[in-house]
């Protein structure tokens, strides 16, 4: 997931609520953006849901050029419910594709395996009532995979699959699996600080995942499974110590995994986090800020581990932030941002075997409607 955490940092958040079913839309796009290249980040025409003031895309994943998949929500101002939101790239242009029932809900992250084995979570519902939600599409259409839920509130923030045999999701009160078969509960480890809320996962190997969020003290955690057991692992002090949040993390091996997010500065004062597990440790790297406040990354993607890319929002979300890790120092690099006041990217994924990116987001009109925002690098 991508988005600012909803205990952490309300203030940020717009509330999103919204709904009713999918009306049909026409499909509409940019001509493939390959001669952008070379030529920094560029905006690629995406659709919005007709009838729907707010469209948002929380995250994005690739399984090739021509194969590229985002999710988020649509809603309404003054309509009490939000409609999941799924769209394809198909190496031409965006279009939305229909989601399964239920038409309350949200999709916060997917997964990209191969045309035909694509997962995505999220939660159906809304309020009190909301739980965790899975969808799978297999090359035709989206259907809603059952799943065991833990008692009460939940959602689903992260997934990451090794294979299509092994995949992990996680959220708020719970981790889940799996196997090629079915979704199964496995417990976490046992937090002194309770009630952790884990917002994204990466996964290495079957014996090396790592998820990350914060905990009831609004301290960071990073949570590692080595095969059989969940355990917390102590990511590097804050000196002083303040409310910080990890919203994304990448593993480019297991001894290279980056995790981003945001460090509460003070009343409305946000700046970037970022640190690096390099096998036995992780360490806070040092991050550029643009602006004097409101600066926090919500995604992270690697192409190697000279090239990490980062995005989020900065100077009170008027500017879509992107910095880059180039192997010795991170930057800030050059962003597109559409929107007259606010513009903010909370994915990023690489396409396998190319230079490729996808960032995701949404941006403000002159009307003051949220459009999605896809944006390309290669």
């Amino acid at each position: 997931m991508k988005r600012l955490s909803l205990i952490l940092v309300p203030c940020l958040l717009v509330v999103v609520l919204a709904g009713l079913f999918l009306h049909p839309i026409s499909a509409h796009g940019a001509a493939a953006p390959l001669s952008t290249c070379g030529k920094g980040w560029s905006v690629v025409n995406s659709p919005n849901r007709k009838n729907y003031s707010n469209n948002y895309l929380y995250s994005t994943s690739a399984v090739s050029a021509t194969d590229v998949w985002a999710v988020g929500l649509s809603f309404s101002q003054g309509k009490s419910i939000d409609h999941p939101l799924s769209e394809h790239w198909n190496g031409t242009v965006w279009s939305i594709v229909p989601v399964a029932s239920p038409t309350v809900g949200e999709l916060d992250d997917v997964a990209a395996i191969s045309a035909t084995d694509v997962w995505a979570v999220g939660s159906a519902g809304q309020g009190g009532f909301a739980h965790a939600l899975i969808e799978h599409w297999n090359g035709m259409a989206w259907s809603v995979v059952p799943i065991p839920l833990p008692v009460g509130y939940s959602y689903l923030s992260g997934i990451a699959a090794i294979s299509a045999n092994d995949i992990w999701a996680d959220g708020s009160s719970t981790i889940e699996h799996w196997n090629g078969s079915n979704w199964s509960i496995v417990p976490g480890p046992k937090n002194p600080r309770y009630y952790p809320v884990l917002g994204a996962i990466t996964a290495i190997s079957t014996s090396d995942v790592w998820a990350v969020g914060y905990d009831s003290s609004d301290l960071p955690l990073t949570e590692h499974w080595d095969g059989t057991n969940w355990s917390i692992v102590a990511n590097a002090p804050l000196k002083p110590s303040k409310s910080a949040d990890f919203l994304s993390v990448v593993a480019v091996s297991a001894t290279d995994v980056w995790a981003v997010g945001l460090i509460v500065g003070g009343r409305n004062v946000y700046q970037t986090l970022i640190e690096h597990w390099n096998g036995t440790r992780w360490t806070i790297v040092p991050s550029p800020n643009q602006g004097s406040s409101d600066n926090f990354l919500n995604g992270v993607a690697a192409i190697s581990a000279t090239d990490i890319w980062a995005v989020g929002t900065a100077g009170a979300s008027t500017i879509a932030l992107i910095v880059h890790w180039n192997g010795t120092k991170w930057s800030i690099v050059s962003s597109p941002s559409p929107g007259s006041y606010y513009n903010e990217l909370d994915g990023v994924t690489s396409v396998p075997g190319t230079t490729q990116l996808w960032a995701t987001g949404d941006y403000e009109s002159s009307n003051g409607n949220e459009n999605t925002l896809t944006e390309f690098h290669c």
